[in-house]
């Protein structure tokens, strides 16, 4: 028998690092998508939170949309898993609801393949727009002959001019908000660049870090981390990104440059 269609659809490309379990950070996805009875809210950006301010891969400032509206999650927090067993989940949890195209910048970006997270009808009408352009252009749009649904970059690309081309469709279907967590769910370390396709700007240690904040002594910058063996060595040897220090590190920047390292091996890893 056919499987069923799945309900939501989550990217993660890019250097992904999850700050809370993805229980949790799908909870908030999900909860945010359906908290408006009415299906406005197109996506759920992960990787974007209150303390967003600057893109990194434009190297431009970034504000916040004045518009949007604080929702409360937690009652959906609750029904969704037990909130007990994961001590993340705070009690002032919830989203932020805003007017896509207010936006700027990362802000009006509707296609993320790094923790976007949207219907699976939408990401359906997506894809037969990008395979419609690619059929009556015979592949060729400025990237290569296999078309848009060739690598993630061009995906990501063509998914967002895919959005402006049914953007009446989108706005018939009254689909003109999106979603983003109250508090940092996500980091994006943008430390290489493992294909040739984009050429988004490499971060540097401490890029992304708030004017403000510090760091204590024992940071960890004896590994190369533009170097992709070099990382997987410490992979292989049972090391593991250090999550709290993620956590403990204010940014204004989605994309960073920190590599943080826990002092202990894995211990699953190392046994």
């Amino acid at each position: 028998a056919a499987s069923r269609a799945p309900s939501f659809v989550m990217f993660l490309t890019d250097d992904c690092v999850l700050l809370d379990c993805l229980e949790v950070v799908l909870a908030h996805a999900i909860g945010s998508l359906q908290y408006d009875q009415k299906d406005r809210a197109f996506n759920f950006l992960t990787r974007l939170h209150p303390g967003i301010s600057r893109c990194q891969t434009r190297d431009c400032m970034s504000p916040s949309p004045r518009n949007w509206q604080y929702h409360y999650l937690i009652p959906y927090l609750n029904n969704a898993f037990n909130t007990d067993a994961h001590e993340s989940v705070k009690h002032h949890d919830g989203i932020y609801l805003y007017t896509t195209k207010s936006g700027s910048t990362e802000w009006n970006y509707p296609v993320d393949l790094s923790g976007g997270v949207y219907r699976y009808k939408d990401v359906q009408m997506i894809l037969k727009q990008i395979r419609t352009e690619d059929k009556d252009c015979n592949g060729k749009h400025g990237f290569s002959d296999q078309g848009g649904l060739s690598h993630p970059n061009t995906f990501e690309v063509r998914g967002n001019q895919a959005v402006l081309a049914i953007d009446n469709d989108l706005v018939a279907a009254r689909k003109t908000l999106s979603a983003v967590p109250s508090r940092p769910l996500m980091v994006v370390l943008a430390i290489n660049r493992v294909q040739d396709v984009c050429h988004a700007p490499i971060a540097g240690s401490g890029e992304g870090r708030v004017a403000q904040s510090t760091l204590t002594a024992n940071d960890n910058n004896s590994t190369d981390p533009t170097d992709p063996s070099a990382l997987l060595k410490l992979l292989l040897n049972g090391r593991n990104l250090d999550l709290e220090r993620y956590l403990s590190t204010p940014y204004n920047s989605s994309h960073i440059g920190d590599v943080f390292l826990c002092d202990q091996l894995n211990v699953s890893q190392s046994s």
